[in-house]
């Protein structure tokens, strides 16, 4: 009997240990062809720009996304990165995005949906989107929108009108899907911060907490995107009455001011970081006065070179970290496939290449005719960043043939839930970057998204 108990119990303990196992590893699966997803494959302009690469993408629509040197983080091991940068343009259905603007505000229908999604920049990146045809910027106040696909809801990314006048335009840390949204002036309309430009010097000004004049001011006021880089490299740069503004809602705004100085016997090498300020101003008037026809008061910034902080240490001891911290570039190489999703979900990115070989989180690169593909990122529960990508790229001479991309949910990060989730494949072949979303619900779903061939 008690040999039989011991063995019993062995077989017990042995029967756990695998369980847990099991429950410790992602299974492997097998793609299921089909179900294919729905939706059309979009085509989208894109441009690859590296660390010390500036460079301006444009859409036909006009909208545009301005990289200055230095914006693309560099790798994890500190080398120069590289990064797609990627615009498509289409209609609110297309993106399957609501036509739901907040109370009082009304929405362009076209949307411009900008990549890389779920990256920080080193620098602001300039996104900018045309204003609608026949559009009078002086009767309406005006501000670019974002979805929120998590709480369901549009959220301001701020914006100023064009040196131009032609277009809305925004300092961005990161990416998204955007439009265009306006308003009736009013007294609750935007003011403005100014800031004289200094030649040699730029600035990154970011938030670090504020209070709204008007509490009902219904914008889901987004602070992290809140940012605003102010850039002189030499006196060609100068704008043209050596002002910038900022236009931000009335209210107080407690701000951060990194400082860089750009040595011109280095042009090559990264702007040199001084240290960084505080300081705390109120907006309690509009930019622009719709009953008078008149500006707002200026709140003019000056730099104090002489008390700026510098001190790691004290950086810490006051809580305080630099406006963002920037995420590590991924590959892009000569052929890149990435997915996109914005959710508490452990999504994965299968890629099987022409000979055959799938890569995917348990077989992160396989050759293929002496070619390596690779997946350098990979987004799940454990390590969730949400918004981040997965990616997998081959950095040269790609194998010739068919590709088949597959996105399997092998599960949800938080365990009550069962919903949809809604993502995007990007893929880029021969300099041609295209796009397909879908949505995938259910543990172990997977889903066969496109095949290409290059």
């Amino acid at each position: 009997m008690k040999r039989l108990f011991s063995l019993m119990l062995v077989f017990i303990l042995a029967f756990v240990v695998a369980l847990l196992d099991v429950r410790c590893k992602k299974d492997d699966g097998t793609p299921t062809e089909p179900p294919t997803t729905d939706g059309t494959v979009r085509t989208a302009q894109s441009v690859v720009v590296r660390s010390n690469e500036e460079a301006t993408l444009t859409h036909p629509a006009g909208s545009r996304i301005v990289i200055p040197q230095w914006a693309v983080p560099p790798t994890t091991d500190g080398t120069t990165g590289e990064m797609l940068f990627s615009i498509e343009v289409g209609s609110l259905e297309s993106f399957s995005v609501p036509n739901t603007p907040p109370s009082g505000w009304q929405f362009d229908p076209q949307v411009h949906a900008m990549g890389p999604a779920g990256f920080i920049f080193s620098q602001p990146v300039i996104a900018s989107i045309p204003l609608p045809s026949g559009f009078d910027p002086s009767s309406r106040d005006i501000c670019m929108f974002d979805y929120d696909r998590s709480a369901g809801v549009w959220k301001s990314v701020g914006g100023r009108l064009s040196q131009d006048g032609t277009s809305l335009e925004v300092d961005a840390i990161h990416l998204c899907t955007n439009l265009f949204g306006s308003v009736n002036w009013s007294e609750k309309a935007v003011g403005a911060i100014s800031f004289n430009t200094i030649a040699r010097y730029s600035f990154k000004v970011c938030i670090e907490s504020y209070q709204l004049k008007d509490p009902d001011y219904d914008r889901s006021f987004e602070s992290q995107n809140r940012i605003r880089r102010i850039d002189r490299r030499d006196a060609s740069t100068t704008p043209p009455d050596g002002i910038v503004y900022w236009r931000l809602p009335q209210g107080t705004w407690n701000l951060l001011v990194e400082v860089y100085y750009h040595d011109p016997s280095l042009p090559t090498e990264p702007p040199r970081y001084l240290g960084y300020f505080r300081r705390s101003i109120s907006i309690d008037s509009p930019h622009w006065n719709w009953t008078q026809q008149m500006g707002a008061p200026d709140y003019e910034y000056a730099v104090p070179f002489g008390t700026l902080i510098t001190d790691p240490a004290q950086l810490i001891a006051d809580g305080t970290q630099p406006c963002f911290a920037p995420t590590p570039s991924v590959g892009v190489g000569a052929l890149n496939v990435r997915l996109e999703w914005n959710a508490p979900v452990d999504l994965d990115l299968w890629v099987v290449d022409p000979c055959g070989n799938k890569i995917y989180w348990d077989h992160e690169q396989d050759t293929c005719n002496s070619s390596v593909g690779r997946l350098d990122l990979d987004n799940w529960c454990s390590n969730l960043v949400l918004g981040r990508p997965e990616n997998i790229f081959w950095r040269t001479a790609p194998p010739v043939g068919t590709y088949k991309v597959s996105v399997n949910l092998y599960g949800y990060c938080e365990t009550a839930s069962t919903a949809a989730v809604y993502y995007t494949v990007r893929w880029t072949v021969k300099g041609a970057t295209n796009s397909k979303s879908g949505t995938i619900q259910g543990e172990g779903t997977t889903i066969l998204v496109t095949e290409f061939i290059n």
